[in-house]
């Protein structure tokens, strides 16, 4: 005998008289200890088990059990009764609901209050003659009909004794009586004599709700009813259009179970149900509806004849004809006030056009200037070249004439004057066009203005000045591009010292103040005039006529803070002092992440007087000596199309090299077909192929081992940039200083020297990224050495061979190898072969002999003298050494 219980489900043996542990709870442990709510046994002897985390089936024939834990619709499935009806279909009574089992499926379909239910607990199932299956719940009784879907319920406003029934409280008598205990006692009753209710009741409409006032009929007030109470027809002014109709019907057989289904014509398409007996309405458009309204009895059976109920809107002033009318004239006199106001605004228009075209015109003629001035800055630099470099020679060599030596100091200090004008217009030219990019990360503020006044301390002291450094940094940092604080301070201490006598004062000074970094300069010069202060960072503006200088030195400070998203201010009193403060933000936070300083920032990046000054400084005595190597003699390439420029830098070079000229970038190329050179000089600006076209000799594989250095006016990063990637090995702006660039020269050519003289006394394994300085020559140097190592076994091997399998002439295979490796290509191919032997001896495993035949000799005795002339050691020693530093190793 099986047991449910409130701990689970156990046993019963009668012959021992005692409970013991049931074996289905065995396969399922939850059955053990959970709460058993129903026990039933179908028609095909299967048992169904109901608990509150779920529901079980335990199929005796096969010993299986099914668990059903989770409801279709989710949740925990928490069976409270188990029935079957006549057709053999499993009903499930859950408190979610009534469930009906699929046996093909394996499934189960819900029916809840959604479909009809009057409540979602389900306690009880039986099942009449009709198959109709009787629910009892929490809200009372429920007949559901499975053919059609259909649930009628029962409250105890129709007879039920109580609302709210009990769990298994539910049975069917031996008569066919149906008793169900509920919590106010139990109803019993024949389902049989439960028939449905045919009467259709007619429907009333008997009042109507204005603004929560109830309206009495009335002509006046347009409500109106016929003979028997029932209202007919409504007039409702727009304003108050919020309103409800009240409606009845009698019948006493359904009583409260009426059902009502009204449609508004004109406002509705569809029937609304509802079981209350009005239905409002508001905000209505004005116009005429109908209102219908059907009644159904507690058996669904509708009445065919609806109620009837004409509603007129009335509409306000401002929803009538003439209101519109109105408002069609009005909108016809504002489009003309309109037309009139843009037709007088279009004339402003072209007032102010007028004005801006005189303004543009202002503007293109100064900006005509602004042309001027930098494209004869561009020019000047060429003759500064040639002017500079000369005199720097010049001043490096120890001159006893005095005269000669002021003279030259003169020239020299003019020419540099000269070149920092130029150089300030195309700064200003750049900072206008918005091309110079910033740059900006923390750094120390306070070594960047202590480098700047170590420039000038040198030019203080021979004037005798008071030249003073204050900063209360004490090493905090701050946000700024280093660059263009340096272009701003130079021309502040610049102008600094050109207006302020000898023996005055000059201070610059470094404070934080909250969030932003104040940089001063302040000088006991002649002062400004407060009605010029407002002028001086105008462009071309000069304070005093006299003194030297373009008059855009504030014009680029101006600019450049503003582009640090700062300010500056001037204070002076003439004949006393000038003072320049700049506030610029201190946080990086300040910027926008295309303003901060990237990868591609270069280091030390300057510009204007400071480049300058660096530059300057980098002449140690005044001259940089040439580097050379020994008895090697290079020969150098140099294009310039300016033949002053040409013949300086020949008679420059003429002592060290062997010199060749090209006027262009055609004739330098042609020139290289023919000619071995080791180094090309030349200038970006050419006619015809200029400099950056013949840098693409470092693409060709018989010439990319040619290093290029170039020169050029264009000084800006993109230019440099532009250099580089076309493959030139370093980029030197004009006006050069020729000791520098024959330091550079001298440096590529050591470095190339030391390269080759590494890789021939070196008998290690041929490292290309190690030998070679460019991409594509490191690539031929690998390709050759697989070509070789493909070989290394054919004693009939040669350079011939070498050079088909490469495709490339004898010769040039020649001058390639020479100039990458310093050595012929038969050097070459025999040095990858005794590497190669050298790694076989090492391992061990082949004899000298059939070592001597891997690497392509035919002889060994051949072999052994050639390996010690290139190694230092017998074959047999140098396997003898590598095995016994092998079994030190080990």
């Amino acid at each position: 005998m099986w047991i449910g219980t409130l701990s689970g489900l156990v046993a019963f043996d009668k012959s021992a008289g005692r409970f013991l542990p049931n074996p289905v709870a065995a396969k399922h442990p939850r059955l053990a200890s959970s709460i058993i709510n129903a026990m039933y046994r179908d028609s095909r002897r299967r048992i169904w088990i109901g608990t509150n985390y779920g529901l079980y089936l335990y199929t005796p024939a096969g010993d299986r059990l099914s668990a059903f834990e989770t409801l279709p619709t989710g949740g925990q499935f928490h069976a409270v009764c188990v029935s079957e009806d006549s057709g053999g279909t499993i009903w499930i009574g859950t408190r979610s609901g009534l469930f009906r089992y699929d046996e093909h499926g394996g499934s189960f379909e819900g029916y809840t209050t959604a479909d009809g239910l009057p409540n979602d607990c389900v306690y009880g199932i039986l099942e009449d003659r009709y198959n109709r299956l009787w629910l009892s719940t929490n809200r009372g009784l429920s007949c559901f009909s499975p053919g059609s879907g259909l649930f009628r319920n029962y409250l105890r406003e129709d007879g039920v004794g109580s609302n709210q029934f009990n769990m298994y409280a539910a049975c069917r008598t031996a008569g066919g009586a149906f008793y169900f205990g509920g919590v106010n006692g139990v109803t019993w009753f024949g389902p049989e004599e439960m028939t449905d209710n045919p009467f259709a009741p007619a429907p009333r409409i008997t009042g109507i709700t204005l603004l929560n006032r109830r309206a009495t009929p009335d002509r006046t007030n347009g409500v109106l009813c016929d003979s028997l109470g029932n209202l007919t027809s409504v007039r409702i002014p727009s304003r108050d259009n919020l309103f409800s109709v009240e409606f009845v019907v009698t019948n006493p057989l359904a009583g409260t179970n009426n059902s009502f289904a009204c449609k508004l014509e004109g406002f509705d398409d569809h029937w609304r149900p509802t079981r209350n007996t009005s239905v409002g309405y508001s905000n209505l458009r004005p116009g005429r509806y109908t209102l219908l309204v059907r009644a159904g009895n507690n058996d669904n059976v509708w009445c065919e004849q609806p109620a009837r109920l004409e509603i007129r809107i009335t509409p306000a002033w401002y929803q009538t004809a003439l209101f519109r009318i109105a408002c069609i004239l009005a909108a016809l006199a504002a489009a003309y006030g309109v037309a009139h106001f843009l037709s007088l605004r279009g004339k402003m228009r072209m007032q102010l056009r007028l004005e801006q075209m005189e303004k543009h015109k202002i503007e293109e003629i100064s900006q005509e200037k602004i042309r001027f001035y930098i494209n004869m800055s561009h020019e000047l630099r060429t003759p500064l070249t040639l002017i500079l470099s000369p005199l720097q020679e010049i001043r490096s060599h120890d001159i006893q004439d005095r005269f000669v030596r002021r003279r030259i100091d003169y020239v020299w200090a003019n020419s540099r004057r000269l070149l920092h004008m130029v150089n300030q217009l195309l700064d200003y030219r750049k900072a206008e066009l918005n091309m110079f990019r910033m740059g900006v990360a923390e750094t120390d503020p306070e070594a960047v203005a202590a480098n700047l006044f170590a420039m000038f301390e040198d030019n203080a002291q021979g004037r005798d000045m008071n030249f003073i450094f204050a900063s209360s940094l004490a090493g905090r940092r701050a946000a700024i591009d280093v660059s263009y604080v340096e272009m701003m301070v130079t021309n502040l201490l610049s102008n600094a010292f050109k207006f302020t006598p000898d023996g005055g004062t000059i201070r610059l000074g470094l404070d934080m103040e909250g969030e932003s970094l104040t940089i001063s300069v302040r000088d006991s010069g002649m002062g400004i005039a407060q009605d010029k202060i407002d002028r001086i960072f105008e462009r071309f503006y000069r304070i005093d006529d006299d003194k030297a200088g373009a008059g855009i030195g504030l014009s680029i400070v101006k600019l450049l803070v503003d582009r640090h998203h700062g300010s500056i201010t001037v204070k002076s009193e003439p004949g006393r002092f000038t003072e320049f403060r700049i506030s610029l933000p201190a946080s990086i936070a300040a910027y926008a992440p295309e303003e901060l300083a990237g990868e591609e920032r270069t280091a030390g990046r300057s510009c204007g007087d400071v480049s300058l000054f660096v530059q300057e400084a980098a002449y140690v005595g005044g001259r940089v000596q040439a580097a050379g190597h020994g008895s090697h003699e290079e020969s150098i390439l140099i294009v310039e199309d300016n033949d002053q420029i040409k013949q300086y830098l020949a008679d420059s070079f003429s002592d060290r090299f062997n010199i060749f000229t090209a006027s262009d970038g055609a004739e330098a190329r042609a020139m290289l077909r023919d000619t071995e050179v080791d180094l090309v000089i030349t200038d970006i600006m050419m006619p015809g192929m200029d400099g950056l076209e013949l840098s693409a000799i470092k693409q060709n594989i018989r010439t990319s081992h040619i290093m290029v250095i170039i020169l050029t006016a264009r000084d800006s990063m993109e230019d440099q940039m532009a250099g580089i990637e076309a493959g030139a090995d370093d980029y030197l702006p004009k006006p050069f200083s020729l000791p520098i660039l024959q330091a550079k020269t001298g440096n590529l050519l050591k470095t190339r020297y030391r390269l080759r003289h590494r890789y021939s006394r070196s008998i290690a394994e041929v490292d290309p990224d190690k030998i070679t300085s460019n991409a594509m020559d490191g690539e031929f140097l690998r390709k050759a050495i697989k070509v070789v190592e493909e070989n290394i076994g054919n004693e009939e091997f040669s350079s011939d061979d070498f050079a088909r399998e490469l495709c490339i002439s004898r010769s040039s295979l020649h001058l390639k190898m020479k100039s990458i490796t310093g050595e012929a290509a038969t050097q070459f191919i025999r040095k990858i072969r005794f590497n190669r032997a050298c790694t076989l001896l090492a391992e061990g495993k082949l004899s000298v002999a059939e070592v001597s035949v891997v690497v392509g000799f035919g002889s060994p005795s051949y072999f052994a003298t050639s390996f010690k002339k290139h190694v230092g050691c017998l074959p047999t020693e140098y396997q003898r050494n590598r095995g016994a530093a092998r079994g030190g190793d080990s």
